[in-house]
């Protein structure tokens, strides 16, 4: 059964989370109930960390199939959690929110416009997708602007045409 969740009355729960294809990654202090729902309705497992000390996780993560981004200033320790999933490149300097200045999946990378061009080729290298230099709407911070998703690809037979997709 499909319901509305929060995070402390915050409904803005890209804030406080980041879901890939095969895991979901919340804050160390999230509430279980919110941790049981996003699990059963990703169907993927659900860790618990922070990204450099923070619970705001949606806003200093960002990946694809190929790897994660993340700030900086994140720790060893939140590093090597993230590690277990994905090879992970740390922005260092600048521009490190990487959740808020990237927006990617796995054919694609846009970034925010004043992102220095070495950076942007190193994300595109790193994640193996072109990567774009852009606001969206006039929004430079374009992760915190749009979610991007892989298509589903079925392993089964059967295939859903693409105007029928609702998910």
């Amino acid at each position: 059964m499909t319901e509305t969740i929060d995070i402390a009355g915050n409904e803005h729960i890209g804030v406080y989370c980041r879901a890939f294809d095969d895991v979901a990654f919340v804050a160390s202090d999230a509430p279980d109930r919110f941790i049981q729902v996003v699990g059963e309705e990703l169907t993927v497992p659900v860790v618990k960390t922070n990204i450099q000390g923070s619970s705001i996780i949606g806003s200093l993560l960002v990946g694809n199939n190929h790897g994660f981004i993340v700030s900086g200033m994140a720790t060893p320790e939140e590093i090597a959690v993230l590690q277990e999933y994905r090879d992970v490149l740390r922005l260092e300097r600048g521009m490190n929110a990487a959740g808020n200045i990237i927006l990617a999946n796995d054919d694609l990378a846009i970034v925010h416009p004043d992102m220095p061009e070495r950076f942007a080729e190193e994300i595109a290298e790193f994640l193996n997708v072109p990567v774009l230099m852009m606001p969206i709407g006039g929004v430079p911070t374009v992760g915190m602007t749009a979610v991007a998703t892989t298509p589903w690809h079925s392993s089964s037979s059967q295939s859903i045409p693409a105007g029928d997709r609702s998910n």
